[in-house]
């Protein structure tokens, strides 16, 4: 296996600090740099809404400030990587209100709430398919 240069390594440091969102920063410097879980826990909760989903963007492409299932997915997979044996409080309630809004959606079939779809109506992101 090839491993990187002190000089890479450096180089990669250097555009993450510069580039990464704070959270990624903290994650890489986790991985990296003996960081702690706290700080990635502490970055993740940024991106937790008083409902206990997650929004504002912890999944990059999806930047809605209102509370997603695919955003709390995201922040599992956070979580995943710092292989804890414990789930923390904050997550408790993401699962809660995941497990919530997937009975919810799923009375009338699996559907996104019409707060989360108008940000992807507005950018043209979101075509309708005909039924053939």
């Amino acid at each position: 296996m090839n491993k990187l240069s002190e000089t890479q390594f450096k180089r990669i440091r250097t555009f993450i600090f510069h580039n990464a969102r704070d959270l990624d920063i903290k994650l890489f410097s986790y991985f990296f740099q003996n960081g702690s879980k706290d700080n990635v826990l502490n970055g993740l909760k940024k991106f937790q809404n008083s409902d206990g989903g997650f929004a504002y963007g912890l999944e990059p492409d999806f930047r809605t400030p209102v509370s997603s299932n695919i955003a709390a997915t995201y922040a599992f997979q956070y979580l995943q990587k710092l292989s804890l044996k414990k789930l923390p409080k904050f997550m408790r309630e993401a699962s809660n209100s995941l497990r919530i809004s997937i009975q919810k959606n799923t009375r009338d079939g699996f559907r996104f709430r019409q707060k989360q779809m108008i940000p992807l109506m507005r950018s043209g992101g979101l075509t309708r398919r005909r039924n053939t």
